[in-house]
C-alpha cells in the first residue's frame, strides 16, 4: 500500500503535493501573490512615470506597445481589486494614445524625410541638367548673334552679341533693290544676269565666332561699294537663322560727309537689335529716312 501510494504521488505535479518541501513553499508563495494587492502599485508608478515620460517625449513606435504588454502580464499573474483595475485601463489606454502619437510622428518624419531627398535630387538633377544645357550653349551657341556693321570702321566690321561663341556662321548679303532695278529687262543698260548676281549676292562663311567680339569682314566685293543702299543679310548657325536689314544713307555733319546707318536685327518677327546712327538723316516729319519693312522671310535661291 506504501508503495502504491508512493507511485500516485511521483503523478501528482510537484506544487500540488503537499507532502513536498517544495510544495509548501510554492502553495505558499501561490497565495501570497494571490493576496498581496500591494504588488500592483509599483508597476502602476512606474507605469504612470513613464506615460508621463512618452507624453512630454514621443519614443519611437512599438515601446509603448511593448509597455501595455508589461501590465497585461502584470493584470493576469496578479490578483486586484477593482480600483487597479481602473488604473491598469487607464495608464493601458494612455499607453494606446502614446502609441497613435508615436506612429503620426514616424510617418510625419517619414513624408519629411522624403521631400527633403526629393528636394536633394531634384536640386541635383536641376545642377546635372543646368551644367548640361549650358554646355550644349557653349556647342551651339545659345541665344548669341551677329550682325554686320557698316559704320563703325573702314571695313565692315561683324560683331556678336552674347555670352556663347558661334559656330557654323554662313551669311548670304543681298541688295534686292539694285538686283531690281539691274532686273528690268534688256532695256537696262547693264543688264546681264550673272553679273546682277555677282553684284548683288554674296555667300560668305565666316566659321566661329568668340562671343563680344568683332572682326573684320573677308573681302567681299559687294560691301566694297561705300555709297548708299540696303541690304538684308541672311545669317544661319548651329543655333538657328536670323536676318539683318542695313540702310545705309549718305550724312553730313560738322566733320564733312560720313556714311550712317539704320541696323534692324530679328529672327522670325522677334527683334533682337535695333539702332540708328545720330547722323542718319531724318525725314520731313523728323523719322529716320530709312524704310523699316521687314526683310522677306527667306533668302533668294541662287540661280544655275
Amino acid at each position: 500500500m506504501y508503495e502504491a501510494r508512493k507511485e500516485m504521488l511521483h503523478r501528482i505535479p510537484v506544487w500540488n503535493r503537499h507532502q513536498s518541501a517544495i510544495a509548501g513553499y510554492w502553495l505558499k508563495l501561490r497565495r501570497w501573490l494571490l493576496r498581496s494587492y500591494w504588488l500592483h502599485f509599483p508597476f502602476q508608478i512606474i507605469a504612470a512615470w513613464y506615460c508621463y515620460h512618452w507624453y512630454r517625449h514621443t519614443p519611437i513606435p512599438n515601446q509603448a506597445v511593448l509597455a501595455i504588454t508589461v501590465l497585461s502580464i502584470a493584470m493576469v499573474l496578479v490578483r486586484m481589486r477593482s480600483f487597479q483595475k481602473v488604473i491598469y485601463l487607464v495608464l493601458i489606454l494612455c499607453f494606446v494614445k502614446i502609441e497613435n502619437c508615436a506612429m503620426v510622428k514616424d510617418r510625419d518624419k517619414f513624408a519629411a524625410d522624403q521631400a527633403l531627398r526629393t528636394s536633394q535630387e531634384n536640386a541635383r538633377f536641376d545642377g546635372i541638367a543646368g551644367r548640361l544645357e549650358e554646355s550644349a550653349k557653349m556647342i551651339t551657341g545659345g541665344d548669341s548673334y551677329g550682325y554686320i556693321d557698316f559704320t563703325r570702321f573702314i571695313t565692315p566690321e561683324i560683331v556678336t552679341e552674347g555670352k556663347y561663341p558661334l559656330h557654323g556662321v554662313t551669311v548670304r548679303i543681298n541688295d534686292f533693290k539694285e538686283s531690281d532695278r539691274r532686273a528690268m529687262g534688256p532695256l537696262a543698260p547693264d543688264f546681264n544676269i550673272a553679273a546682277i548676281i555677282r553684284d548683288t549676292q554674296a555667300d560668305v562663311a565666316l566659321g566661329d565666332l568668340p562671343p563680344y567680339h568683332g572682326q573684320p569682314m573677308p573681302e567681299t566685293p559687294l560691301l566694297k561699294n561705300h555709297g548708299p543702299r540696303d541690304l538684308d543679310m541672311f545669317f544661319s548657325a548651329f543655333n538657328g537663322q536670323w536676318q539683318e536689314h542695313v540702310c545705309l544713307r549718305v550724312a553730313t555733319n560738322s566733320t564733312g560727309t560720313t556714311l550712317a546707318g539704320s541696323y534692324l536685327v530679328r529672327t522670325g518677327t522677334h527683334k533682337l537689335k535695333e539702332w540708328t546712327d545720330g547722323n542718319f538723316p531724318n525725314k520731313a516729319d523728323g523719322t529716320p529716312d530709312c524704310h523699316h519693312v521687314m526683310p522677306q522671310d527667306k533668302p533668294p535661291k541662287t540661280a544655275p
